[in-house]
C-alpha cells in the first residue's frame, strides 16, 4: 500500500506544479518563431507606368504584368521582444519569403522571387487575465511596422548596340513600409513554452520600385520610381501578403 501511493504521489506532484507554474503571470523575455506558408500577389508589384512617349525603354513582361508567374512559399519569421505585461508585449522581428515561379510567354528564364523583413512588432493577449483559460490557452492578436524589400530576378536577352542579341540580368526591385497584423492561438505545451496556428495579413505601402538590366560587354542601366529619370516611366504598386503557419513561443 506504501508502495502505491509513492508511485501515485509523483505524477500527481508534478502535474500539480504545473498547473500552478501555468496559471501565474506570465512576463519576461519573448522568444518565437514561425514556420509558414504565404503568397503575395502573381504578378511583379514594379511596374513600366511611362508618363510621356519619350522614355528609355525598359518595358520587359514581368514588369508590365503581362505574366503572373509566381506563386506561394516557405514564410519564416523570427521575434525577439519583451512581455512587460501579461497582456501585452513589445520586441522587433526580421523574416524571409520565397515564392514558386512558372515559366512566362517572353521566354525569360531562371525566374525567381524572395523577400526580407525586418521592424517591430507589439502583441496582445487578451485572456491572459483569465487563468483558467490561460494556464492551457493562450490567443493573441499583433501589430507591426516592418521594411519589406521584395525581389524578383530573371535572365532575357537585350538588343545591343550593335543589333546583337546579348544575355541579360534583370532585377526588379520593391521596397515598402508594410503593416502585419496576426491572430493565433498558443497551446501552452510547458509554463514557459507555447505552440499554436497563426494566420498573418500584412499590406505593403509601396516606397520605390527599380528596375536594373546588366549585360557582358554592356553597361548597365538601373532607373527607380523615386528618382529622375525613372520616375516618368518605373511605378512601385502596393499589395498584400497572407501566410498561414505553426508558431512556438518560449518565455523565460
Amino acid at each position: 500500500m506504501k508502495q502505491l501511493y509513492i508511485t501515485l504521489a509523483i505524477p500527481l506532484t508534478v502535474a500539480a506544479t504545473f498547473a500552478t507554474e501555468a496559471s501565474a503571470d506570465q512576463r519576461g523575455l519573448e522568444l518565437m518563431v514561425r514556420a509558414a506558408y504565404g503568397t503575395a500577389p502573381a504578378d511583379s508589384p514594379v511596374r513600366y507606368a511611362p508618363l510621356t512617349v519619350v522614355v528609355p525603354k525598359v518595358d520587359v513582361n514581368l514588369a508590365n504584368g503581362a505574366d503572373q508567374p509566381y506563386g506561394g512559399g516557405f514564410v519564416g519569421t523570427a521575434f525577439i521582444g519583451y512581455r512587460f505585461a501579461s497582456f501585452m508585449s513589445f520586441g522587433v522581428r526580421g523574416g524571409y519569403r520565397a515564392s514558386s515561379a512558372d515559366k512566362v510567354s517572353d521566354g525569360s528564364t531562371n525566374v525567381a522571387r524572395e523577400a526580407w523583413e525586418a521592424g517591430f512588432y507589439l502583441r496582445g493577449y487578451p485572456l491572459a487575465t483569465v487563468p483558467k483559460v490561460s494556464k492551457y490557452i493562450d490567443p493573441w492578436i499583433s501589430v507591426g511596422a516592418i521594411y519589406n524589400r521584395d525581389v524578383q530576378t530573371f535572365d532575357k536577352s537585350v538588343t545591343a548596340s550593335n543589333g546583337a542579341q546579348v544575355a541579360a540580368n534583370w532585377t526588379l526591385d520593391h521596397h515598402a513600409v508594410a503593416i502585419p497584423i496576426g491572430i493565433g492561438v498558443d497551446y501552452r505545451v510547458h509554463p514557459m513554452l507555447s505552440v499554436g496556428p497563426s494566420v498573418e495579413y500584412a499590406i505593403a505601402v509601396p516606397v520605390a520600385g527599380c528596375v536594373a538590366v546588366s549585360a557582358a560587354g554592356t553597361t548597365g542601366a538601373k532607373y527607380c520610381s523615386g528618382d529622375p529619370p525613372g520616375d516618368q516611366f518605373m511605378k512601385a504598386n502596393g499589395y498584400g501578403v497572407w501566410s498561414v503557419g505553426l508558431q512556438v513561443r518560449a518565455t523565460f
